[in-house]
Order: structure tokens, then C-alpha cells, then sequence
């Protein structure tokens, strides 16, 4: 199937928000939180069907920006 208006993604199962429907074949969205590692990407359409896709995004660690003094 193809991307359509209404689709959610969602991250070992949490929802990602911001889901915009680019193109029939790309989705952007802002990931949740989750601990390092790799994750189950599913999408779901609003017609009911949906696929997977294990280790389909992994989570990496982030490093603190650091603000210096002026």
C-alpha cells in the first residue's frame, strides 16, 4: 500500500506526532522519547492496513550541547 492523509507511525509502539504524509512512498515525523537502541517502526493507514518493520530506526545517544560564557 501507499502513503495516505491520515497515517500514524509509531515507535515500538508510541506514537510519533507531527506525522506528515510527504508522498505515497514518505512520511516525515518527530520521534518519542525512547532509551538507546533499536526499535519495531510501524504505519498504520486509515484504512486499516499497516505494516512493520523491525529494527527499522535505532535510538542513539545524545550529547548535551555546551553554552560557553561571554
Amino acid at each position: 500500500n501507499l502513503f495516505m492523509a491520515g497515517a500514524t507511525v509509531f515507535f515500538d509502539g508510541t506514537a510519533a506526532t507531527n506525522v506528515v504524509v510527504v508522498s505515497a512512498s514518505q512520511i516525515t515525523c518527530i520521534t518519542p522519547a525512547h532509551p538507546v537502541g533499536a526499535v519495531t517502526v510501524e504505519v498504520r493507514l486509515a484504512n486499516g492496513n499497516k505494516g512493520q518493520l523491525p529494527n527499522g530506526f535505532t535510538y542513539e545517544e545524545t550529547i548535551p550541547a555546551r553554552v560557553a560564557d561571554y
